[in-house]
């Protein structure tokens, strides 16, 4: 399959935690939007799965911004997931997997932000 724009959709997803209930591939209510060709790109903090490695100063800046911001915003909505301050990659391709993407990569890292690549 070749890429083009016309063919390319971008949608945004508040939160990490709405994961399983927005974007499942083969969820009812998303069939229509992501097709079994489609890749879901998520762009999250590079954090690491277990505390010590996230004890840098980027480290400290993501855990004072997701403990005021993203877990307060994750117990208000399904399915209340609170993956804690800080979701490595670990965490998050369990999660994927849980919501039904079976390939699941990290496509590029930045010392800020991790992109991850998923497909149904």
């Amino acid at each position: 399959m070749t890429w083009s724009p016309s063919s390319t959709r971008f949608t945004t997803c508040p939160t990490r935690w709405q994961l399983p209930s927005t974007f499942a591939p083969r969820s009812p209510t998303t069939s229509r939007s992501l097709a079994d060709d489609d890749t879901l790109l998520l762009v999250e903090p590079n954090a690491a799965d277990d505390v010590d490695g996230n004890l840098n100063p980027v480290g400290r800046v993501f855990y004072c911004a997701s403990t005021v911001i993203c877990v307060a915003h994750s117990k208000t909505e399904s399915p209340k997931a609170a993956l804690g301050a800080q979701a490595g990659e670990a965490r998050l391709t369990a999660l994927l997997n849980e919501a039904g993407f079976t390939r699941v990569r990290v496509a590029t890292r930045t010392p800020f932000n991790m992109v991850i690549e998923a497909r149904p």
